[in-house]
Parts: C-alpha cells; structure tokens; sequence
C-alpha cells in the first residue's frame, strides 16, 4: 500500500511511534510493476529506501531483499524487509510524537 501514499514516510512515522520495543515491521511494498491508480500510484522501493527508511525510523533492517527479475510470477516485483524497533526511552518516544506530529502539520498546510 506504500505505493498508493502520497507521503509515505509520514505513515511510516506513525508505525514506528506505536511499534512496541523489541517489536517488529515486516513490509512489502513493490518494486517494479505498471502504474495502478487507486486513487494514485506514487511509488517503487528498492533495498538502498528500505535501509533509507530504517535509518528515518530508527531502526534495525534485519533483512531486506528485491525480486527484480522478470519470472513467471509476470509483470510484479517486491521488495520486502523486516524491521526491528530496539528499547525506546520515554523522551524518544516523545520526540518521535513531536516530530511526527510537525511533519504532518506541514504537510497539511
């Protein structure tokens, strides 16, 4: 669904913030495939934005890979990665909540 969000990383800020500690984010979101507007098509991943996004998180990347061959599963690819939130104190938590909520005020505007 990454691919469908305007501003993706906001989302991925929110899911950060309620990630438990020690928890884990298992997404796929796609890698190659024709544009599908619902209501729109923003977006492709590779392993250079998952480790992007776990470095904007906060987050260990414990694995990530990308199915960039043209197979018999046809036109779609995938890259899927598993994420892992280490201990968060409570002053990051709220940092994460004011950072998370200015980037949306801004986006708003």
């Amino acid at each position: 669904m990454f691919e469908h969000v305007e501003f993706f990383w906001l989302t991925w800020l929110q899911m950060v913030r309620v990630l438990k500690s020690n928890g884990f984010i298992f997404l796929i979101a796609p890698s190659r495939g024709p544009e599908h507007r619902h209501p729109v098509d923003c977006w492709r991943f590779y392993p250079d934005s998952y480790r992007a996004l776990a470095k904007f998180g906060g987050l260990e990347l414990m694995e990530v890979s990308t199915d960039l061959e043209n197979d018999a599963a046809g036109q779609w690819g995938d890259t899927v990665g598993v994420y892992r939130k280490a201990h968060v104190s409570k002053v990051a938590q709220l940092r994460q909540l004011l950072i998370c909520t200015l980037l949306s005020s801004l986006v708003s505007k």
